[in-house]
């Protein structure tokens, strides 16, 4: 029976609306629920495995992968061809094996297979819009199907709600399958069938854990995973066997992600939690120089690169209170986790119209969308670069709720550009439209950023932080990745039970902001100036969710007023450890 409250025009529209990692996110989610189902109706056996059970998981794992924009240049275009293709057809063999099933959710069997190849498709980072326009659809398909029973309709509504409450796409797929546990009948399902699945070959464990992974919404290994979307066509063909027994051999050759400096590290923490302050004031104010206090540092208290000196801890503490007084974003303590805000914090913006604000970030949406149809007529390189930042200017001011740091930094690196191509040509009205883009973007800082408290008359015997300047020389490839890998972990590892989206979205736009600084750009002086420039927004923005993220936990934790405090601790210390290091690059 299908859900009478399922509306489908509805539900189209409503995904226009988003980013197409959206439609991605749940199509992929409606497909994995309802993948049980097909075990019930399609009987588990060799030539099902090859047909059916492989080309669907194989699918519903490439866009899992593809839902972060960042990897798509990591997986080949072919690699998401075929698999949509393989989908497509599980999709008919599933069909037409439940064609004589009796049960009425056969349709819904089949509609995994078709969801994941839509996912896949519309994953693909250079899709054509007719592509877009059949992942939609098919979404659509898979979500109405879905609807026939009361838990799949939740679940999608569930999914729905968050985006709306300002999830990202990635966010989501992280989470838990069903936010309420799987139901008890789909449970079954799955039990027999990775039951069946494995009794053809054990090593369909390289596919039952993952699922296994999503259902319970734990963190995947991404290095698997691009090479699980990357295994050549020809082994594929060969069916589940080779293509099982290839995914062993990789992941069991893989490193372990440090799994002895993780239980370390955890050990550390555990023993550090007990230096906590026990009572903390303002987590904007004192507070956080007791959260991050020496962390980093050697015993003996002195100064990074072995300065010892009182100068040389006084500069170093100079850095932390500019790093933290000038942070565009700050953590705060929402509903028993941490969460982030542009800041201050707990200030309004001095204009209230959403109504307004909504019809000019749509308007800037659309002038982004316009000027990146422009760019293929330039004639030089340089076009590529400025393309990559209107897409991304796009994809921000699509983001819902809008947030003004991410905005301010994203019309900031289309200024760059203004100033770099100075010189260069620009086809028709481009560069007038790029400037019209960032002066609208000032203009909508009223409507968003929070309203800055008048500060106090300066103290003039108290001595003035100057401006933390970033070191280049002091930020390696290396230190750079270990400090983003070292957050992942962290998100990945605690922050699911500590940190708010807000707080993760936060964090992971000044990661995104900070690799794309390291990316190739133009080589000129003035590029290297754009360069360090972006390099610079994003450490500091960085530095200020992790500093002010570890001052809150503290003042949390102090409180008795966080979910899992023991969790919050360890996060604590880690925020407290990786904003030591950022430290060092600003002196």
């Amino acid at each position: 029976m299908a859900d009478p409250d399922f509306d489908r025009v509805e539900f189209e529209t409503w995904l226009k609306g988003h980013p197409r990692e959206v439609a991605v996110a749940l199509a992929s989610r409606a497909a994995l629920r309802v993948l049980p189902i097909v075990g019930r109706h399609v009987p588990v056996d060799e030539e099902s495995a090859d047909t059916v059970f492989l080309p669907v998981l194989r699918a519903s794992t490439l866009a899992w992968v593809f839902v972060d924009d960042r990897n798509h240049a990591r997986v080949k275009r072919a690699s998401a061809s075929a698999a949509s293709a393989r989908a497509a057809s599980a999709a008919h063999a599933a069909s037409a094996a439940a064609a004589s099933a009796r049960a009425a959710s056969a349709a819904r069997a089949a509609s995994a297979a078709s969801a994941a190849s839509a996912a896949a498709v519309y994953a693909s980072a250079d899709a054509s819009a007719a592509a877009a326009d059949y992942a939609r659809a098919d979404a659509a398909d898979a979500a109405r199907a879905a609807a026939r029973a009361a838990d799949d309709a939740a679940a999608l509504k569930s999914d729905r709600e968050a985006i709306e409450d300002g999830l990202s796409a990635l966010e989501l797929v992280r989470r838990p399958l069903w936010s309420e546990g799987q139901p008890k009948e789909l449970t079954n399902d799955w039990q027999n069938l990775r039951k069946d699945l494995l009794s053809l070959d054990p090593i369909w464990s390289v596919w039952t854990e993952w699922y296994d992974d999503r259902l319970a919404g734990r963190p995947a290994d991404l290095e698997f995973e691009i090479a699980r979307a990357n295994l050549p066509e020809d082994l594929w063909e060969e069916g589940a066997k080779a293509v099982n027994a290839e995914l062993k051999r990789i992941r069991d050759t893989l490193p372990k992600k440090d799994a002895q400096a993780v239980a370390e590290r955890d050990d550390a923490s555990s023993r550090s939690r007990e230096d906590i302050p026990s009572e903390t004031g303002d987590p904007a104010g004192d507070a956080v120089g007791e959260a991050i206090g020496d962390a980093g540092s050697s015993d003996d208290g002195s100064g990074p690169e072995g300065d010892s000196s009182p100068a040389g801890n006084e500069q170093r503490r100079a850095v932390e209170r500019g790093l933290i007084s000038q942070a565009p974003v700050s953590a705060v303590i929402e509903d028993g986790r941490i969460g982030a805000r542009d800041s201050p914090p707990d200030a309004t913006p001095p204009v209230d119209h959403p109504e307004d604000l909504e019809q000019r970030l749509h308007a800037q949406s659309a002038l982004a969308g316009k000027l990146l149809a422009t760019l293929t007529e330039m004639p030089h390189n340089l076009g590529q670069y400025l393309a990559r930042d209107l897409a991304h200017f796009q994809q921000v001011a699509e983001r819902r709720p809008p947030v003004w740091y991410a905005l301010d930094d994203a019309a900031q690196d289309l200024r760059d550009h203004l100033g770099l191509l100075e010189d260069l040509s620009w086809p028709g009205a481009t560069r007038q439209d790029v400037e019209r883009l960032c002066r609208r973007t000032e203009e909508l800082r009223p409507l968003l950023q929070p309203k800055q408290p008048k500060s106090p008359e300066p103290d003039p015997s108290a001595p003035l932080d100057p401006p933390p300047v970033l070191d280049l020389t002091r930020v390696s490839d290396d230190a750079l990745e270990e400090v983003f890998e070292g957050i992942e972990d962290t998100i990945q590892k605690d922050g699911g039970r500590v940190l708010a989206p807000t707080a993760v979205a936060a964090i992971e736009h000044y990661i995104e902001e900070g690799r794309e600084a390291g990316e190739p750009s133009d080589p000129s002086a003035a590029g290297e100036a754009a360069r360090r420039g972006r390099f610079s927004r994003a450490l500091r923005g960085l530095a200020g969710v992790l500093g002010t993220g570890a001052a809150a936990i503290s003042a949390g934790i102090a409180t008795n007023v966080l979910t899992v405090p023991e969790a919050a601790a360890t996060v604590g210390q880690r925020f407290s450890e990786i904003f030591q290091v950022i430290v060092r690059f600003f002196f």
